[in-house]
């Protein structure tokens, strides 16, 4: 990722997702690990389960 994030990282991030729901740990992939560790830092992060609002809220949060 770049200065400032790109379209295709916002839709690339949609399916970090259900990486992380299906129990994978990035963390063996360092650059994968990285592009993601620097969105979350950016303002106005959130992840798509604080985005989604009551009653579209179908997913389920994840339990941490």
């Amino acid at each position: 990722m770049g200065a400032l994030p790109t379209i295709a990282d916002v839709d690339r991030w949609s399916h970090m997702v259900f990486i992380a729901k299906s129990g994978m740990d990035i963390a063996h992939w360092p650059n994968l690990h990285a592009w993601s560790s620097g969105l979350a830092e950016l303002s106005g992060f959130a992840p798509p389960y604080d985005l989604i609002p009551p009653p579209y809220d179908l997913i389920p949060r994840p339990t941490t």
